[in-house]
């Protein structure tokens, strides 16, 4: 069970028309569970967003973004990626802080477990081509 983390920091003068953005690389696979934890004091002035090929998955309803006192929001999420060598990106801003400050984001990712039918469905296949052409 992999689990990857970024520390990002969020400038007192990045607001969401000039976001900051990192990138996490993660390994194929399932994502099972996605935490973000703000330092203390951000009173939900900072906000964070994650994407995977252009498209937000955290948070996934109503195309929110995440906001934190320094508790942490975690999703338990069953996001299948697919492709080698994926890559999160991580945005995030500040909505009026003063302050710089740190989000930590982890990324839980479990292996894809085998299909139970896909053997089965190979034995058709072959069937099919041997008796249909």
């Amino acid at each position: 069970m992999p689990k990857y983390t970024k520390r990002i920091v969020v400038p007192a003068a990045n607001v969401k028309t000039d976001p900051v953005e990192e990138k996490l690389k993660i390994s194929q696979g399932r994502i099972s569970q996605v935490s973000v934890t703000w330092t203390d004091g951000s009173q939900w002035w900072n906000s964070l967003v994650i994407l995977y090929e252009g498209g937000q998955i955290i948070p996934s309803e109503g195309g929110g973004s995440c906001r934190g006192d320094g508790t942490p929001d975690i999703w338990t999420e069953h996001i299948d990626i697919d492709t080698p060598h994926p890559e999160l990106v991580i945005r995030a801003w500040n909505d009026g802080n003063s302050y710089e400050h740190d989000a930590l984001v982890s990324v839980v990712v479990l292996p894809i477990p085998p299909d139970p039918v896909g053997p089965i469905q190979d034995l058709i296949k072959l069937f099919k081509r041997l008796f249909f052409g």
